[in-house]
């Protein structure tokens, strides 16, 4: 006797392993962030080095302006802007000046009355050397 074989068992078709299926799905899985993450790396990177050139250029900007600030407050400079002006301006002498220490000036309210010490009254406005 002949035994037929069932139809539903065999299949002629290619069949594709689940678990290699996986492991492919898996890699490609892995591949693909490798990419997308080297690509940010890359991009951030790009940003980092143009955020330096800014930062080194606004650094030089910054220096030159206290180079400029510097030698306009010199006293040679205000000397030249008094007598350009025609004041009639001297700078102070030593007992007219006033040095104020850290926390020394704060806990020294009695020196604040002293009729040789003169002080200005602060008004509210802002003031920049």
């Amino acid at each position: 006797m002949a035994r037929r074989k069932n139809r539903k068992r065999t299949s002629d078709g290619f069949i594709f392993p689940a678990p290699l299926a996986a492991i492919l799905a898996g890699t490609t899985f892995v591949a693909l962030s490798y990419l997308w993450f080297s690509g940010r790396c890359e991009a951030i990177g790009a940003q980092i080095k143009e955020l330096e050139v800014v930062k080194s250029e606004l650094h030089k900007r910054v220096v030159n302006e206290e180079f400029k600030w510097s030698n306009m407050k010199s006293p040679r400079n205000i000397e030249s802007i008094i007598k350009e002006f025609n004041l009639d301006m001297a700078w102070p002498e030593e007992k007219q000046i006033v040095r104020v220490h850290g926390q020394a000036a704060l806990s020294v309210p009695e020196r604040a009355g002293s009729a040789e010490n003169q002080y200005v009254q602060h008004t509210g406005s802002m003031v920049n050397d």
